[in-house]
C-alpha cells in the first residue's frame, strides 16, 4: 500500500528575488548630427566596453535621450556615454543612471582603430578577447582635489570590480588605461591587448614551436637554421617576465611556465579635457566648470531656480495622476450605467481607457532600439536630431 504524499507548498514566497547582477552596463550613443568619423569612434568605444554594452544599439531619428533612459532600467544599464559634435568640436558626456553625476569632456583629438591597425607593423586582430571585460588602469589620478576624486570614482564604476582572490587568469585579455597629464590637464584613453611570449629561446626556435610554414630549403640541416641567431630571448632585462599561476590562453601557456608580457595597442586613442561636472544625469547643479566661475550669490540663485523647476515638475506629475484616476472613474461609471440600462450590452472597445489615449506615447520599444541584423551598420542609420535645447546648450559650453 502506497504512503500518503504530503502536499508541498504551492504558493512559494515570491518576495525572495534572485540577487541582482551588479556588473556595470553601458549605452554608447551618438546624439544629434555627427560626422562619419565620430560614428566610427562610437563603434570603437563600444568595442572597449564589451561585453557589458549594447553593441548593436541603433540610434534612430525619432529616438530621444529620454527613450534610452526609459530602457536603461529594465536592461540594467548603469552608465551612458554620449558623443556629440558641434562647430567647436566633439564632446563626450559620461553619466551615471538614474540620478547622475555627469562628466562633460571636450575631445581634443582621437585616433580610430583602423588608423592604428594601418600604422602598426604587426597588428594582431582581436577575436575572443572581447568576450571578457577589460582591466582598468588609472594613472596619475592621485589628486586630493574633489573634482579629481569624483572623476576617479566615476571611471572606476564603469568597469567590473576586480577580485584577485578568485579571478580567472584567462579572463585578463585586455587593458584600458586612463592617464591624467597634470601639465596639460588632459585625460588620455588607451586600449591594449595582453599577449604572452616565450622567454629564454631564440627567434628561430619560437618559429619552430609556433608551427609556421617555413622555407628551409637553403639550409643543409635544421641546426644551421637554429644557429643563425644567438641563443637569446627577445625580452630585455627591463621588461616583465612572469611565472603563470594558472593556465592561460594560447599554445604552451601552461601553469608555472615563464612568459614575457606584452601590451599591444589596438585602439582607439582619445585625448580629452574635463570641462564640467553636474550633479544629475545630463543636468542639475554644476559642481565644476573649467571656464565659468560663479559667485556664491549666482550659485544660490541657480539652486533656487532648480528647486522651483523641480516643484513644478512634481506638481505636473500629481496633476497627471489625478487626471488618470478621474478618467478611470468616469469610464467605470459610464460602464455601470450602460449595464443597468441594457444588461445584455457589451462594453464598447472605444470606451476602454488606455494611458496612451491621454498621454503622447514615447518611442521606447526595446525591439526598435536593438536590431539583431548584423548586415546593417551605424552608417545606414539616419542622422539623429538634436536631443533637447538643453543638450545643445551643454555642448556649446
Amino acid at each position: 500500500m502506497g504512503h500518503v504524499r504530503k502536499k508541498k507548498r504551492t504558493n512559494k514566497n515570491t518576495k525572495e528575488e534572485a540577487p541582482k547582477d551588479k556588473t556595470p552596463k553601458s549605452f554608447v550613443l551618438k546624439t544629434g548630427n555627427v560626422g562619419h568619423s565620430v560614428q566610427r569612434l562610437v563603434r570603437d568605444v563600444r568595442k572597449i566596453m564589451e561585453p557589458n554594452t549594447a553593441v548593436k544599439l541603433k540610434e534612430r531619428k525619432s529616438n530621444k535621450l529620454k527613450d534610452f533612459v526609459a530602457m536603461s532600467g529594465p536592461l540594467g544599464v548603469s552608465h551612458m556615454m554620449l558623443f556629440s559634435q558641434t562647430d567647436r568640436g566633439t564632446n563626450l558626456r559620461i553619466g551615471r543612471l538614474p540620478r547622475g553625476p555627469t562628466l562633460v569632456f571636450k575631445i581634443k583629438e582621437y585616433t580610430l582603430r583602423k588608423d592604428i591597425a594601418a600604422a602598426t607593423k604587426k597588428y594582431k586582430s582581436p577575436g575572443s578577447e572581447f568576450l571578457t571585460a577589460p582591466l582598468l588602469v588609472l594613472n596619475n589620478f592621485s589628486n586630493d582635489n574633489k573634482d579629481m576624486k569624483l572623476m576617479t570614482s566615476m571611471l572606476q564604476s564603469m568597469f567590473p570590480q576586480l577580485n584577485i582572490s578568485n579571478m580567472n587568469l584567462k579572463d585578463t585579455r585586455r587593458v584600458v588605461l586612463f592617464n591624467y597629464n597634470s601639465e596639460t590637464g588632459l585625460v588620455e584613453l588607451r586600449h591594449y591587448l595582453i599577449t604572452l611570449k616565450m622567454v629564454g629561446v631564440s627567434k628561430s626556435v619560437k618559429k619552430i614551436l609556433s608551427f609556421q610554414n617555413m622555407d628551409l630549403s637553403k639550409f643543409g640541416d635544421i641546426s644551421e637554421f637554429i644557429a643563425q641567431e644567438a641563443y637569446a630571448s627577445e625580452m630585455s632585462d627591463n621588461e616583465d617576465v612572469v611565472q603563470l599561476a594558472q593556465n592561460y590562453v594560447g599554445r604552451n601557456n601552461s601553469k608555472s611556465e615563464k612568459r614575457g608580457v606584452y601590451l599591444t595597442e589596438i585602439g582607439p586613442r582619445i585625448s580629452m579635457e574635463l570641462v564640467k561636472i553636474q550633479t544629475g544625469f545630463c543636468g542639475g547643479e554644476v559642481l565644476f566648470h573649467k571656464y565659468v566661475q560663479k559667485s556664491a550669490e549666482e550659485i544660490a540663485d541657480q539652486k533656487k531656480k532648480m528647486d522651483i523647476k523641480k516643484k513644478e515638475k512634481e506638481a505636473r506629475k500629481k496633476e497627471q495622476m489625478a487626471n488618470i484616476v478621474k478618467k478611470k472613474q468616469e469610464q467605470e461609471e459610464r460602464r455601470k450605467k450602460r449595464k443597468l440600462e441594457n444588461p445584455e450590452a457589451e462594453d464598447s472597445e472605444e470606451e476602454i481607457f488606455e494611458e496612451e489615449d491621454y498621454y503622447e506615447s514615447d518611442y521606447n520599444e526595446e525591439d526598435e532600439l536593438f536590431d539583431a541584423s548584423e548586415g546593417e551598420g551605424d552608417d545606414d542609420a539616419s542622422e539623429g536630431e538634436d536631443d533637447e535645447s538643453e543638450d545643445d546648450k551643454e555642448d556649446s559650453d
